[in-house]
């Protein structure tokens, strides 16, 4: 399959970067390996302020009888969850309405980047290729020296801007937008 750009990661880079190269105009492809949203809306910001959320209501319900508000509340961790759970697919399904309402193509799995321009998708049930002209990692962050090896070995041919990062001394010349552990 051919588009004119491959973007790894569906978190908060990702999904915008893919959505605004297909209003450009652009034949796009977004290949994610777990949920649209990335660390932020599944395990960190969102439900992180779920949480504090439901912990302020409850410190103002019992809180209450000092302006006069009596209860006696309790706090039902199983019920939070399945609001926080609700919260999180709402806005999982938005990114997906929106990825899908302008164009972009979602694969679901993990890539691995075979060329310049060649990326393969593993899922847990097939295995595909997908080829473009621009690759776009958005990737929360890149780990391992076995993956900073792979990188450099498969991406120091691609000749527009090269980027060096201090961590594992690579030089990347596709547009990363990552965060290097």
């Amino acid at each position: 399959m051919n588009y004119n750009a491959i973007v790894i990661g569906a978190g908060p880079a990702g999904y915008v970067a893919s959505i605004r190269l297909a209003q450009l105009g652009l034949k796009v492809a977004l290949v994610e390996k777990h949920h649209f949203g990335g660390e932020c809306t599944n395990y960190g910001c969102i439900p992180t302020k779920a949480l504090i959320e439901s912990a302020n209501l409850f410190w103002k319900a019992k809180k209450g009888g000092e302006i006069g508000v009596f209860s006696e509340p309790k706090y039902d961790l199983k019920a939070f969850m399945v609001w926080k759970d609700k919260i999180v697919n709402q806005l999982r399904s938005g990114i997906g309405f929106l990825c899908e309402r302008n164009g972009v193509k979602v694969f679901e799995g993990e890539a691995f980047l075979k060329s310049e321009k060649n990326v393969v998708v593993k899922s847990a049930s097939d295995t595909i290729e997908v080829f473009a002209e621009n690759i776009v990692v958005a990737t929360v962050r890149l780990q391992s020296s076995y993956l900073a090896y792979h990188l450099m070995e498969n991406l120091c041919f691609l000749q527009r801007t090269c980027l060096v990062w201090k961590v594992y001394q690579i030089v990347f010349s596709l547009s990363v937008v990552a965060r290097l552990e």
